[in-house]
């Protein structure tokens, strides 16, 4: 597949994983998972980072 096609599927699933984020009722189970992390957080496989937004405001990210 080309550069061109693959930043075009990529785009087209960002845009879907936008709207995912906004609906509450997918965030209530994020929300309860990540209240309690502490430390030095280090996200594999990140996506589109639709968990970044529930981590305490005092997580260092490696």
């Amino acid at each position: 597949m080309e550069k061109t096609q693959l930043i075009q599927r990529f785009d087209k699933q960002a845009v879907k994983y936008s709207k995912k984020r906004l609906k509450q009722e997918q965030n209530k189970w994020r929300k309860k998972i990540f209240q309690s992390v502490k430390g030095k957080i280090l996200e594999v496989a990140v996506g589109a980072g639709m968990n970044f937004a529930f981590y305490p405001k005092d997580i260092e990210y490696m």
